[in-house]
């Protein structure tokens, strides 16, 4: 997935909030009014690296108790961080 790269940094202007890439000096968002949607945009990159991370070991995780425990399905963490990976990737 292609996104702008670097840190989102959030600069706070007379609008709001404006998310700012170091990697590029390119503007990524502007005028967000409300702070904590602003401060979740600007982690938007680390979130996502982590939970794709996470999603890794729960996917081994996952495996390895099928191979034990073949009644189990799927899980629901799994579950859910393939379906926000999904949201984030525009599938």
């Amino acid at each position: 997935m292609e996104y702008t790269k670097g840190q989102w940094l959030l600069c706070r202007n007379r609008d709001g909030f404006d998310i700012e890439s170091d990697s590029v000096g390119s503007l990524v968002a502007n005028r967000i009014e409300i702070s904590a949607d602003a401060h979740l945009i600007a982690a938007a990159p680390d979130m996502y690296e982590a939970l794709k991370a996470a999603q890794k070991l729960l996917q081994k995780q996952y495996e390895i108790l099928l191979g034990h425990y073949p009644q189990y399905g799927t899980t629901s963490e799994l579950e859910l961080a393939n379906k926000a990976l999904a949201k984030a990737e525009g599938k």
